[in-house]
Parts: structure tokens; sequence; C-alpha cells
């Protein structure tokens, strides 16, 4: 058996292609080790926040459900109140409105005029004797 000589192989072998290419392959390298260290850095920021957030919500999941439903029932409450006083405001206006009135000022002076003509009418009875009827 005969052997080929590798003189074919020998000469299509280049290297300053073949150190070219070494030095391109390790730039890249070099490139995606420091982005794969900044990342490394954010996965350590992001594991460290989550454990952060992970952790408030674990302290402070019960206390924000009742704070979020006491502050429901409280706005709700407030504004119930809220309403409920200017509703019984409008119905004290209405009552010093009423008191105020032109109705109301009439019936007072009539019941004023009554009262007058009464105690005249007791007067001008007593002054003559005659007995008033007592009601």
């Amino acid at each position: 058996m005969e052997t080929q000589s590798p003189l074919p192989e020998f000469i299509k072998y280049k290297p300053d292609e073949l150190d070219e290419y070494l030095r391109a392959l390790q730039r890249d390298l070099n490139v995606r080790n420091e982005i794969n260290k900044s990342l490394e850095k954010e996965v350590r920021t992001c594991e460290a926040n989550s454990m952060a957030i992970n952790n408030f919500i674990e302290r402070y999941d019960t206390t924000v459900k009742d704070q979020l439903s006491a502050l429901i029932a409280l706005n709700s409450d407030f504004k119930k109140q809220v309403n409920l006083h200017k509703e019984l405001k409008d119905k004290t206006m209405e009552y010093k409105n009423l008191l105020n009135s032109e109705r109301c000022t009439d019936m007072r002076n009539k019941l004023n005029q009554i009262k007058e003509i009464k105690q005249e009418l007791q007067l001008f009875l007593d002054e003559r004797g005659i007995p008033a009827p007592k009601i």
C-alpha cells in the first residue's frame, strides 16, 4: 500500500489566515465573556431584588389585604357619613326655610293676634266684672 504525500495538505495550510481566524475567535470570546459577566451581575441583582420582593410580599401580604379592606370600608363609611351630613344639613335648611317662610310668618302673626285679642278680651271682660270662660 502506497502512502500518499502530505504535501498537498501542507500547501493548503496558511498560518496567517489561521492566526487571524484565531484572533477573531478570541475577540468574539472576550466580548461574549464581558457580556456574560455583565449578565451575571444583572442576574445577581435580579435574584437579590426577587428575594427582597418575595420577602416583602410574604411579610406584608396579610397586612396589606387587611389595610385594603379597612380602607375600602372606611372609604364607603366616610362617603355615607358625608352624604348623610349633607342630607341632614339640607333638612335643617328646609326647616329654617320653613321657619322663615311667608306661610309660617303669617301663621305666627295670626297666633300672636289671637293671643293679643284673647288678652284684650280677657282684660275687657275683667274690667266689667264679667267672668271669662276658663279654657
